[in-house]
């Protein structure tokens, strides 16, 4: 998107999907690491319970924001004499992930806004107030309030 000066104007709503695109491309091998080794070091138990007693398991879990997993695994430390912590719920992997996934982010709406300032600097004098302009002027605040907003998540 960058180092041409007549880079392609990105949208707000292109921004995003390129975003969304380019964060689930750096998070896929993570997330195919992170199978191999559950799957190198995990093995995974089958209960059978009834159903009104899993329903409120389940229920009560979340309502706690804890995972079921770590309820059972705390209950089987216990019970074989180690120690253990519930773990909390998190909806988007790591906290490592998340950063890479705002890093990534932040960088992919910086180079939008600077190819969508090259474009509004580009207009010419004459059609300063056209709704061509006004849209581009628009276009680089909103680039750089998300860049401010991306920076604040983890300062």
């Amino acid at each position: 998107m960058t180092g041409s000066k007549n880079a392609p104007r990105v949208t707000a709503v292109a921004a995003m999907d390129i975003l969304m695109k380019g964060a689930w491309l750096g998070m896929r091998s993570t997330i195919e690491s992170k199978q191999k080794w559950n799957s190198d070091n995990y093995t995974q138990i089958k209960v059978s319970v009834p159903k009104d007693l899993a329903a409120e398991f389940k229920e009560k879990c979340t309502a706690s924001n804890v995972a079921m997993a770590s309820v059972i695994k705390k209950a089987m430390s216990g019970f074989c004499g180690q120690k253990s912590q519930f773990s909390p719920k998190t909806s988007v992997g790591t906290r490592q992930q998340r950063r890479k996934a705002v890093a990534l982010a932040l960088s992919i709406v910086e180079d939008a806004s600077l190819a969508e300032s090259r474009y509004l600097a580009a207009i010419p004098k004459n059609l300063r107030n056209s709704s061509r302009f006004e849209n581009a002027e628009e276009s680089v605040c909103a680039y750089e309030e998300a860049v401010q907003a991306l920076e604040s998540i983890y300062e």
